[in-house]
């Protein structure tokens, strides 16, 4: 059942679900159009009638971008994929008419309520959940809030009042924790007040597409359900449009339900921590600087915080002991050479005539030679990898574990058991036992990719769900 629409309905929560008819942007032609939007699935339907002098050139294709208006509102969706079509024919004399018919599921879609989005105008987003809430925690930023408004001080002329903290975030803008303040004076309903909940803010330091923010929202938002230990049930994304008076002018609108928390044991991984009122958990506060060291990180890098997420929504214990296998591998991948690379070198050089001459197959002499160089440099196995990261590992922390380092080779083996269908005997509440020693090397090793000092992961390690499962009992 659609969301009853307003004529100024002004933005689209997430977990809300809507109905428009809309008009759909053909080149010079508009076709009539219904947009669905729900957690579930977001789709758009077109559909009318055809002849010599009105075609519909949309095709029977995926799209990457379509515009539709609803009276003065205006939608922009992306990454549309066919899901089914129809052509049929109302008449053929004296003049052939035809219907057509196209359902297309949405990526995303950016909603604007004043018609004023243009391509390369975002210049921010605005994420609202309650998991930041829990995450910012009670700080004394927010006492002085309640105080300026006891005392009746303009909270708009005290610089910073408002924020929690603002970071830069080199090549992209700032991020930060502003609190959204609100007043409400009602006699009718007995209340009066001020509403102040915390969002997380990325402002860009220039103006970027629909598709650009979408990436980067991506981002923000996979490190900041990292940081909770959970996927975090966003409610609305306000998008702030260059050049307006108002900040918020739009908002963004993707199908979130295979992003809802898988779990919510209300703990949060590794909290903000920030001149907290009352420190009831002693953790250590998180350095700020680990937002710029994220963004500074290749798209390659930054994929690993969003494949964590993907494997820890996997119902599957293999599937996830796999996933975090695989992520754990790439990042505490070393080399080490088992002979000097200059002297081996200079000898293939010097034996590739004789080898050839020997052989009498220059094609695979030299394609043996060139793979020298990486064969010499593959003296450490996945197995002592993640050997040496576990050595790192504080004995504080260590000595706490069920596994030691002479696990790792058998885990190393199941892994391959599992990826070849080999016979292996091991229980699942077994495999989740080791898929979440893994899972705890791997938040280990995404800490440290961030600039988080194993000491201080240390304090917060043991807040990750299941981490009983780990646990020595000795």
């Amino acid at each position: 059942m659609g969301k009853k629409m307003t004529f100024d309905l002004q933005s689209l929560e997430l977990l809300e679900t809507y109905e428009f008819n809309v008009i759909v942007e053909d080149g010079k032609e508009r076709f009539a159009g219904k947009l669905n939007l729900a957690p579930e699935k977001t789709t758009i339907t077109i559909m009318g009638e055809q002849h010599n002098e009105r075609k519909c050139s949309i095709g029977w294709d995926n799209l990457s971008q379509l515009t539709c208006t609803d009276i003065n509102k205006k939608f922009f969706l992306y990454d549309l994929r066919l899901c089914r079509a129809r052509n049929s024919s109302i008449s053929r004399h004296p003049k052939s008419i035809g219907y057509f018919e196209a359902v297309f599921e949405v990526g995303f879609v950016v909603f604007c309520p004043f018609d004023v989005y243009e391509d390369n105008f975002v210049e921010s987003i605005n994420i609202h959940s309650e998991a930041i809430n829990d995450w910012v925690g009670n700080t004394v930023t927010q006492e002085n809030i309640l105080s300026y408004y006891r005392n009746k001080k303009p909270l708009f002329n005290y610089a910073g009042a408002l924020d929690e903290f603002v970071v830069g975030i080199d090549g992209v803008g700032t991020l930060g924790v502003p609190y959204n303040l609100s007043m409400h004076v009602s006699s009718l309903d007995f209340k009066s007040g001020i509403l102040f909940p915390p969002s997380l803010l990325m402002h860009f330091n220039r103006c970027v597409d629909a598709e650009e923010m979408k990436r980067l929202y991506d981002k923000i938002y996979n490190l900041i359900s990292f940081l909770v230990g959970n996927d975090v049930l966003v409610s609305k994304v306000d998008i702030g449009c260059g050049g307006l008076r108002f900040s918020n002018s739009g908002s963004l609108y993707y199908s979130s339900r295979s992003f809802r928390p898988k779990y919510n044991d209300g703990v949060t991984l590794f909290p903000l921590g920030k001149d907290l009122r009352f420190d009831s958990l002693g953790l250590p506060s998180m350095p700020l600087g680990i937002f710029n060291n994220y963004f500074s990180l290749s798209d390659t890098e930054i994929e690993y915080w969003g494949k964590y997420l993907k494997y820890k929504r996997m119902n599957n214990v293999e599937e996830r002991f796999l996933g975090y296998f695989r992520l754990l591998e790439a990042l505490v991948f070393k080399q080490k050479s088992y002979l000097d690379e200059a002297v081996l070198a200079n000898l293939c050089e010097k034996s590739k005539a004789y080898l050839i001459r020997k052989f009498d197959d220059e094609k695979n002499v030299k394609r043996f030679l060139r793979g020298v160089p990486r064969y010499n440099k593959s003296k450490y196995n996945t197995e002592k990898c993640i050997q040496d990261f576990y050595e790192l590992m504080p004995v504080e922390l260590s000595s706490k574990w069920k596994f030691k380092k002479c696990d790792i080779g058998g885990m190393c083996k199941l892994r391959n058991d599992i990826t070849h269908a080999n016979e292996y005997y091991e229980s699942e509440g077994e495999i989740e036992g080791k898929t979440k020693f893994i899972e705890s090397l791997l938040v280990l090793a995404l800490c440290l990719k961030l600039g988080v000092d194993l000491k201080v992961s240390v304090e917060f390690i043991y807040r990750i769900s299941g981490y009983q499962l780990i646990a020595s009992t000795e």
